[in-house]
């Protein structure tokens, strides 16, 4: 079974990758011009935005007792799945 440790660590490590992703983004949206560039800048509006959420949500997960982390769990999964569909999204719209 997992601890919350370990996965506290799983989740801040892939809000660092997100993290790296958005400024990746944030590069190919300087080179973009016009509309495009303003789509993809609020296409990363919106990620920065769900990233600062779950960056919250982990911060609660956190503070919460050993016996309501668990069930705290299933909203930062929740919470990742939408920023994982963002991301996604997101990639297609910045090819």
């Amino acid at each position: 079974m997992e601890t919350k440790e370990a996965y506290r660590q799983k989740i801040e490590a892939q809000l660092k990758e997100w993290a790296e992703t958005i400024e990746e983004l944030k590069k190919k949206a300087e080179k973009a011009v016009g509309t495009l560039k303003s789509d993809h800048e609020t296409e990363i509006k919106t990620l920065v935005d769900k990233k600062n959420d779950m960056q919250q949500q982990l911060k609660e997960f956190m503070a919460s007792s050993d016996d309501a982390w668990q069930i705290m769990k299933k909203g930062l999964e929740n919470a990742a799945e939408d920023l994982k569909k963002a991301f996604n999204k997101a990639r297609k719209e910045f090819k």
